[in-house]
C-alpha cells in the first residue's frame, strides 16, 4: 500500500512539473502545421506539445486518450531542448497539407536517441493508429543511411493528420524536428555531407601532418595532439550518429556511454598536450600537478561510467569539463607571460575550442539554448583551432630548427678544431689496418690449410673396402658440411662371411664434431672386433665414453649392424639414431631399435633387433642430414621423401644417385646445412 502510494504521489509530482516546466509557453490549444506551396521546410518545435511518463509504461493509445489529453504542454521554441532524463518523451503535432504533393519528409535530428517511433492516427472513430519507424536505425537492424531518424509522411491534400513522437534518451534532447519536401531534403542533406566531410577532412589531415612530424622530430607532445584531435573527432563521430552507423554500430554499450568515454579521452590526452606542449614541469609547475592530478582521476571518472546510471555520469562529465577548459585556458596565459613564446598562438587556438565546447556543454545540460552556435560551436572551434595551432607547431618547430642550426653551427667549430689530429689518427689507423688485414690473411691461410689437412685425415680414417668374391655389395657417400664434418662410419669383415658395420653422428659441426669423431674411433677400435651381440658392444661402447669423457660432454647418436651372410641374417642395434630403411623384394620398411644417445647416462640399456635376409635384400644405413635439410623457404627435405626414393624397384646405384641429386636440387644455392653419410647394402 505504502508502495503505492509513493508511486502515485512520483506520478503526481511530475506531472505537476511537467505542467509548470519552464517550457511552456502557454495553456492555449494546439497550433496546427498548415504546409503551403511556399514551404520546403519548416522547423516544428513551436508546433510540439510534450508528455512526460517516467514510468515508461504508456501506450500510443492511452496517450491519445482522455487520460493525458490535458496533461499535454505546448512548446514555444523552434529547438526545445530537455535536461538528461531518464524518461520517456511523447511530442504530439497535427499537420495541415495544403498542397498538391503528399509525400513529405520528417527529420528528428538527433542521432544520439535509444528509440524514435512516430505514430499517425489514422481513423478518430475507431482510434487507429499506423507506426512509422525509422526501421535501419534500431541498434540490432541493418546499417542506417542517414544519421538522423528519418520518416516518410503520407499526407493527403487538404487532410489534417495528428501525430504522436514516442523517444528516449539518457543524455540531454535538443528537439530539432523538422519537415522537407523531398527535393529540399536531399539538396539539405547533400550540404550537410559536404560540410562534415570537409570538417573531418581537415582534421583528419591535422591529424596524419602531426603524426608524421612526431616521426620526424620524435617530439612526443605532436603524438599527444594526434591522441587529443582523435579523441575530438571520435566524439563527434559519436554526437552527429556516424559512430552508430559505421564503427560500433553492434556495440550497445559504447554507443550509450561514447560521450563520457572519449570526454575522458579528451581530457588526458589535452592535459599530457598541454603539459609537454608548454613545458609546464619547468615553468608552470603548480599547474603541473594539477595536470597530474586530473589525469590520475580518470580512471575513477572511467569506473563511475560503470556504476552510476547515464543521466549522472554525462552530468558529472559535463560539470569537469568547464574547469578543464578554464585550466587549459589559463596555462598559456601564465607560459607566455613567463616568456614561453609558442603559447601565444597555443592560448588563441585553444580560446576559440574551449569557448566553443563551453557553450556546447552547456546547451546539453539545458542552460544555454540549443542554436546554430551551440550546435555546431564544437565543429566551428575545433577547425578553428587546428588552423591556429599549427602555427603554435611551426613556432615551436622554428625554435628546435634555430637550436639545431646553434647545434651544427657549434658542431663544424668543433669538426674544424678536430680535423688536423683526425687525418693524423685516420693516416695511423690506416697503417694499423693494413697490418691487421695482411696479419689476418696469413692466419686464415694457416687455417684453411691446417683444415685441407684435417680433411686428408679424417678421409683416410674411413675404411677402404674390398668386397670381390664377395656376397655383399655396399655404396658409401660422405658429404660433410663443411670441410670436416661430425660423421663417421667403420666397416670391416668379422670373420668370413661377417660383417660388422658403425655409423656415427656427433653432435655439433666442423673442427669439433670431427675431433669428436676421432676420439670415438679410438674407443671404437678396441672393442670392434668382440663377438658379441651389437646391443652389447653398444652398452660397452656407452661406459666407456661416460666414464672417461663425461666432463667434455661427448655426445653422439650411433648404430651398429652386423650382416652374417652365412646364416642370411641381419643384427642391429641403435644409440638414438634415426630410423634406418630395410628393403626386401616384397615391401619397404624402417628398422629401428630403442636407446638413448651415447654419453648421455651410465649403464644405459640397448636392444639387438634380428632380421632375415635374403638375396637382393637392401639396407640403407645414414645420418640424420640427409632429411634434415632446408630450401630457401625453410621447408624441410623430410624422411618421407627419403623413404620413398629408396623404395623405388632399380638399380642401386641410380636409387642412391636420384637421392642425393633430390637433395642437391631442394637445398638450392644455400647448400646443405649438416653432415650427410649414407651407405647403401645389397645382399648378392
Amino acid at each position: 500500500m505504502r508502495k503505492t502510494f509513493m508511486k502515485w504521489l512520483l506520478n503526481a509530482f511530475l506531472i505537476f512539473f511537467t505542467i509548470h516546466n519552464g517550457l511552456a509557453a502557454e495553456t492555449s490549444h494546439q497550433k496546427t502545421i498548415e504546409l503551403t506551396e511556399n514551404i520546403e521546410q519548416l522547423t516544428i518545435g513551436k508546433y510540439l506539445e510534450y508528455f512526460l511518463d517516467p514510468t515508461l509504461s504508456y501506450t500510443v493509445g492511452r496517450i491519445h486518450s482522455n487520460e493525458t489529453n490535458d496533461h499535454f504542454v505546448p512548446l514555444n521554441k523552434d529547438v526545445p531542448n530537455f535536461g538528461p532524463s531518464r524518461s520517456e518523451y511523447w511530442f504530439r503535432f497535427k499537420i495541415k497539407n495544403l498542397t498538391s504533393s503528399s509525400t513529405w519528409i520528417l527529420e528528428f535530428d538527433h542521432p544520439g536517441v535509444i528509440y524514435s517511433d512516430l505514430y499517425q492516427l489514422k481513423d478518430q472513430n475507431t482510434k487507429d493508429f499506423k507506426k512509422i519507424s525509422p526501421g535501419n536505425l534500431n541498434p540490432n537492424g541493418p546499417k542506417s543511411t542517414h544519421r538522423n531518424q528519418i520518416y516518410y509522411l503520407d499526407l493527403p491534400p487538404g487532410e489534417e493528420q495528428i501525430f504522436y513522437l514516442n523517444t528516449r534518451t539518457y543524455g540531454g534532447l535538443p528537439v530539432p524536428i523538422r519537415i522537407f519536401t523531398q527535393e529540399r531534403f536531399l539538396q539539405y542533406s547533400y550540404h550537410e555531407q559536404i560540410a562534415f566531410g570537409m570538417y573531418f577532412g581537415v582534421m583528419f589531415v591535422m591529424a596524419l601532418y602531426n603524426l608524421f612530424v612526431f616521426f620526424s622530430l620524435k617530439d612526443v607532445a605532436f603524438l599527444y595532439y594526434v591522441m587529443y584531435t582523435t579523441s575530438v573527432v571520435l566524439l563527434q563521430i559519436g554526437i552527429l550518429g556516424y559512430g552508430k552507423m559505421f564503427i560500433w554500430e553492434k556495440n550497445g554499450w559504447i554507443d550509450l556511454n561514447f560521450f563520457p568515454v572519449f570526454n575522458i579521452s579528451i581530457i588526458i590526452s589535452l592535459s599530457l598536450f598541454t603539459k609537454k606542449f608548454l613545458n609546464t614541469k619547468e615553468i608552470i609547475p603548480v599547474l603541473d600537478k594539477i595536470f597530474n592530478i586530473l589525469i590520475c582521476l580518470q580512471p575513477l571518472n572511467f569506473l563511475l561510467i560503470l556504476l552510476l546510471p547515464y543521466d549522472k555520469e554525462i552530468t558529472l562529465n559535463l560539470c569537469l569539463t568547464v574547469p578543464f577548459a578554464v585550466l587549459v585556458f589559463i596555462a598559456p596565459l601564465i607560459a607566455m607571460r613567463r616568456g614561453y613564446t609558442p603559447a601565444r598562438y597555443f592560448s588563441i587556438s585553444f580560446a576559440s575550442i574551449l569557448i566553443a565546447a563551453t557553450c556546447n556543454a552547456l546547451m546539453y545540460a539545458n542552460i544555454l539554448p540549443s542554436n546554430f552556435f551551440t550546435e555546431n560551436g564544437l565543429y566551428i572551434g575545433s577547425t578553428i583551432e587546428v588552423i591556429l595551432l599549427s602555427f603554435a607547431l611551426v613556432d615551436k618547430i622554428n625554435i628546435l630548427k634555430r637550436e639545431k642550426e646553434t647545434a651544427q653551427e657549434q658542431t663544424v667549430e668543433m669538426q674544424t678544431l678536430l680535423a688536423d689530429s683526425y687525418k693524423a689518427m685516420n693516416a695511423s689507423l690506416e697503417k694499423t689496418v693494413e697490418q691487421r688485414t695482411r696479419d689476418l690473411n696469413e692466419t686464415l691461410k694457416q687455417i684453411r690449410a691446417d683444415l685441407s689437412m684435417a680433411k686428408k685425415l679424417q678421409q683416410k680414417t674411413l675404411p677402404k673396402l674390398n668386397l670381390e668374391g664377395k656376397s655383399l655389395s655396399i655404396l658409401t657417400h660422405y658429404l660433410p658440411m663443411s670441410e670436416i664434418g661430425g660423421d663417421f662410419y667403420d666397416i670391416h669383415e668379422l670373420e668370413q662371411g661377417y660383417f660388422r658395420i658403425f655409423l656415427v653422428d656427433a653432435t655439433g659441426h666442423g673442427v669439433q664434431a670431427a675431433l669428436s669423431t676421432m676420439t670415438i674411433k679410438a674407443e671404437y677400435e678396441g672393442i670392434k672386433n668382440i663377438r658379441t651381440k651389437p646391443a652389447h658392444l653398444m652398452e660397452t661402447l656407452n661406459n666407456e665414453c661416460f666414464t672417461k669423457y663425461k666432463s667434455m660432454n661427448l655426445l653422439f647418436s650411433a648404430i651398429i649392424a652386423d650382416i652374417d651372410l652365412n646364416n642370411k641374417s641381419l643384427s642391429f642395434a641403435s644409440a638414438g639414431h634415426p630410423p634406418q630403411i630395410f628393403k626386401n623384394s616384397s615391401n619397404t620398411d624402417v628398422l629401428n631399435a630403442a636407446g638413448s644417445i651415447i654419453g648421455l647416462k651410465k649403464n644405459a640399456n640397448y636392444q639387438s633387433v634380428d632380421l632375415e635376409i635374403e638375396t637382393g635384400d637392401r639396407i640403407f644405413l645414414f645420418s640424420d642430414g640427409i632429411y634434415e635439410e632446408f630450401d630457401e623457404d625453410k621447408i624441410e627435405f623430410g624422411a618421407d621423401r627419403v623413404f620413398s626414393l629408396l623404395s623405388l624397384d632399380s638399380d642401386m646405384g641410380h636409387v642412391v644417385d636420384k637421392l642425393l641429386l633430390e637433395i642437391e636440387k631442394h637445398v638450392g644455392p644455400s647448400g646443405q646445412q649438416d653432415d650427410i653419410t649414407l651407405l647403401s647394402i645389397e645382399v648378392l
